[in-house]
Order: structure tokens, then C-alpha cells, then sequence
């Protein structure tokens, strides 16, 4: 019965997605919302959205239920695909023949353990090699499970459970946040990077503190530097160093994260590589990394 249970439980999760957001050290973190939850489900839609063939225009890179249930995310891409400073071409990649990227939501105990994430790219089949970032933990898939059930594949845009071997709670810690990938090529770890951002409202100086929401990471962050103001419509530098980047201006910066990430640059992972910056639950820019 408890395995039944558990089963059902899995089910759930991964019909619906993922929407509780885990902090550490909140102390120290400033106010934090929901906007960047993961809620994309296995449907073909999700899949289609991140193949070449699918993509039909930039809104459609977000899995439907992305918009539906997250507007303020939606939203804050809008702004990059309709901003002429952003190239969005990176989006029309075919993610299926790169190295595989799976963002892990969660991790679950009982018999086994169960990471549950959603394939950002690449496929996954049993028996591969993978690493977890951060943290370089070696392992290899042992399973895939959707809603109860053992697959032979796992492809991009689909939600699933891994099962890993010697990965449990002990060793991965808070699960959210970290990124298994090829051990060919591992996912990229960022203490600090390059970003070009656009300021949706207020101004941001440098040293603010600040929330980033990237893919399923929600940390502490400030800006470290400002490089160059740029002009909204041609991406032309308009000043060097400012102190601030005033609301509807486009900069690029340098950005410093409470803890390391695992993340990626937008030309090559788009969605492990565009985030969003908040301050007490305000929308107050929205980027994509452009360099380590």
C-alpha cells in the first residue's frame, strides 16, 4: 500500500510539475516569490517547443503551461523576444543533438531515490554516464519513471524521475537548482558572469542586492559592475562604467551569485542561460548570460 501510495504521489509531481521553491540561509536572502517554479508537463507541445522544427516564434520556447500558470515569467521573456538589442537565434537550436542537460526539480526517498527534473536537452537512456553540477557528482542512470512506469528514453521537453545510482538526499543535499548533464561535457558552474540585462522597472546600481531566478535557482545575487549601457533598438554602447542603469535601458554586467550555479550561456543552453532579477517580489530586470 505505502509503495502504491508513492507511486501515486510521483504521479502527481510530474503530471503537474513542481511549484514548491526551496531557500537556505533565508536569513541572509532577500524577499523571494515563486515566479520561476517549474510547472512544464510531458506533452508534445513541450517537446516541440524545443526542436527546431517545432519552434515556430520566440514565445512558443516556453512550454504552455509555463504561460498559463507563470504570466510574470512569461512576461519577463516577452520582453527579451521582443527587444531588437537580444538575439533570440540561439532559441531556433535543434537541443535534441546536444549534450544532455536535465534541470532537477526534486528528490525523492523511499525504496530508491528519485530525481525528478524536466530534459532541457539531449536525450537520457539507462546506463549513461552523467555528472551533477555543482558539486561534480559522478553517477549513472539506473531508470527513468513516467507516472509509474519504466521508459527506454527520456528526450527533450519530457519530465521524469531518474533513478541514480549512489545519489540520495545525503549526497545532493537541497536538489533544486542543480543540472546533471553529459560527463563528456558537464554543465558550466558560475560563481560570478557576464549578462546583458534589460531594466523592466527602477534603476539598478552596482552592489544592490538582488534575487536571481534562474531555471529552478532562486539565490541571492548583486551587480558587481556595470560594463556599458546599451541602446534598447541597436545594441550600440551608449556609455562605459556608469554607476546605474536607469528603467528601459539595456546594460551589460557583471553579476555576482550568493553560491555557486549551476547554469549555461544563452547562445548555448537558452533556457539554463536567461533569468530574471527581483527585489522584494518586483520584476526589475530581465537577462541572458553572455560569458563566464
Amino acid at each position: 500500500m505505502k509503495k502504491i501510495m508513492f507511486l501515486v504521489l510521483i504521479s502527481a509531481i510530474l503530471f503537474f510539475g513542481c511549484t514548491q521553491l526551496q531557500t537556505t540561509n533565508t536569513s541572509q536572502t532577500p524577499t523571494i516569490t515563486p515566479t520561476m517554479a517549474p510547472t512544464q508537463t510531458t506533452t508534445t507541445e513541450a517537446v516541440a517547443a524545443k526542436t527546431s522544427d517545432g519552434l515556430k516564434d520566440c514565445d512558443s520556447f516556453l512550454a504552455p503551461d509555463e504561460v498559463k500558470v507563470l504570466p510574470t515569467k512569461a512576461a519577463a521573456w516577452a520582453e527579451l523576444c521582443n527587444n531588437e538589442a537580444f538575439d533570440m537565434s540561439p532559441i531556433r537550436k535543434d537541443f535534441s543533438v546536444l549534450p544532455v542537460r536535465f534541470a532537477i526539480i526534486e528528490l525523492f526517498e523511499a525504496e530508491s531515490s528519485l530525481v525528478v527534473g524536466t530534459v532541457e536537452a539531449g536525450s537520457i537512456t539507462p546506463g549513461d554516464k552523467v555528472v551533477i553540477t555543482p558539486g561534480n557528482i559522478a553517477t549513472e542512470v539506473e531508470r527513468i519513471e513516467l507516472q509509474g512506469n519504466n521508459l527506454g528514453k527520456a528526450i527533450v521537453g519530457e519530465q521524469v524521475a531518474l533513478v541514480l545510482k549512489g545519489v540520495n538526499r545525503a549526497v545532493l543535499g537541497l536538489p533544486m537548482g542543480h543540472v546533471l548533464g553529459a560527463s563528456s561535457k558537464p554543465p558550466v558552474v558560475f560563481e560570478e558572469f557576464t549578462a546583458q540585462i534589460k531594466i523592466l522597472k527602477d534603476d539598478i546600481a552596482i552592489g544592490k542586492s538582488l534575487v536571481l531566478h534562474l531555471h529552478n535557482i532562486i539565490t541571492s545575487a548583486n551587480v558587481t559592475e556595470i560594463i556599458e549601457t546599451r541602446n534598447p533598438t541597436s545594441g550600440k554602447t551608449l556609455s562605459r562604467k556608469p554607476d546605474a542603469v536607469k528603467k528601459g535601458e539595456v546594460a551589460l554586467v557583471k553579476i555576482k551569485v550568493y553560491k555557486p550555479v549551476s547554469a549555461e550561456k544563452f547562445e548555448d543552453y537558452p533556457s539554463l542561460g536567461w533569468f530574471l532579477l527581483q527585489d522584494v517580489g518586483e520584476n526589475l530586470a530581465v537577462g541572458v548570460i553572455t560569458a563566464g
